[in-house]
């Protein structure tokens, strides 16, 4: 989370302090987060909605990229538009979109306000007088009134990212993952993120009933691709070929269907700095013989990520070390990574301490 000093602070005043995220040590983040109760994949529904807006065909974002990147692709995207809420059931309101226009629109936002806020002296209303972007999707409006906007997908292709805390049991511990972002990506260099994460994109012969599914089924793909640095796939139609490719991944599947692992999801999150929302959930193995199994195959991308620390093994975080996530800087994570280990963490534990204590 490379942000200046006063982003936070400008935050802050502009939507008021009660709304961004908090840890327990008091650390701040740029980001909202709804908690949600642990629901299965088959508690938060989906429903596409049509969507007639029109984008920006180009921004500087995506010329900088471009020039970064010989191959960007345009791919498609879930858009957010609403979460709705009714007796324990949850309802997310989609539309598709692609790649670009999220660039063109959610992108140029964090741009502006990283740009506007690095040693600007002026007060925090004259600086939002100079967000162009900002002020025209909150149409002027500053604190509660401007904070409505952030919930809703008005004015932006919102993509939609998905976080997963994923924690494997080893011996009669819980162990989650965190990795180093590489100096050689161009989002979030040098910063600790949580593995897996990714861009929900629709996958081949997708539909609406079949979201709930495509949720689990894109943590599963990558952590074949994060964790195991399998080649991409975006066919979930395919389960024979992509099970014959990732023997992890069927294993997994297997102790989901047989309860030996679950998967939940936690919350949902808003990146403030581009006005991105996440579903964040966790998916746990109870059985240790997961990871005795596949751990020599562990490797993670150089290119993407490096260890944590000069131990090239670190990264893997005992569940119950409290400090590993209150002790560090917010300048030290990924706004994503953030919210996820807050909104996870605590049900994590939870899940897993039951799950010993029936053992016994």
């Amino acid at each position: 989370m490379q942000t200046d000093s006063q982003t936070i602070p400008f935050l802050t005043w502009l939507y008021g302090g009660n709304y961004l995220l908090k840890n327990s040590q008091g650390n701040i983040f740029p980001a909202s987060l709804k908690r949600l109760p642990a629901l299965s994949s088959n508690q938060l529904s989906f429903q596409s909605v049509t969507d007639i807006r029109k984008f920006p065909k180009d921004s500087i974002v995506l010329q900088s990229l471009k020039k970064r990147q010989k191959h960007v692709w345009n791919g498609q995207t879930y858009v957010f538009h609403q979460l709705k809420q009714k007796q324990g059931q949850y309802l997310l309101e989609y539309s598709l979109g692609n790649y670009f226009d999220m660039l063109n629109t959610c992108g140029v936002l964090e741009k502006e306000i990283q740009d506007l806020t690095n040693n600007n002296k002026q007060d925090f209303s004259q600086i939002y007088n100079l967000m162009e972007n900002r002020r025209r999707l909150h149409n002027n409006k500053t604190g509660e009134q401007a904070f409505q906007d952030v919930w809703r997908g008005f004015g932006r292709s919102s993509a939609i990212g998905v976080s997963c805390l994923f924690v494997i049991k080893s011996m009669d511990s819980y162990y989650y993952i965190l990795r180093r972002r590489s100096e050689n990506v161009a989002e979030d260099s040098g910063l600790i993120h949580i593995i897996p994460s990714l861009i929900f994109q629709p996958a081949m012969n997708d539909d609406t009933t079949k979201m709930g599914n495509n949720l689990l089924q894109s943590v599963l793909r990558e952590i074949g691709e994060e964790l195991f640095s399998r080649e991409e796939t975006n066919d979930s139609e395919n389960r024979d070929a992509i099970k014959n490719t990732y023997p992890e991944i069927e294993c997994l599947e297997k102790y989901l269907e047989t309860g030996q692992a679950e998967f939940v999801i936690t919350g949902l999150s808003v990146n403030l700095l581009n006005m991105r929302q996440e579903i964040l959930t966790t998916l746990i193995v109870h059985n240790s013989n997961w990871h005795e199994k596949f751990s020599k195959d562990y490797c993670f991308s150089p290119l993407e990520y490096v260890s944590m620390d000069e131990d090239s093994n670190s990264g893997f975080i005992d569940l119950y070390d409290h400090s590993a996530w209150n002790g560090e800087s917010p300048k030290s994570y990924t706004v994503e990574c953030a919210a996820c280990l807050e909104a996870s963490l605590k049900k994590a534990r939870e899940i897993c301490t039951k799950h010993l204590q029936t053992k016994l």
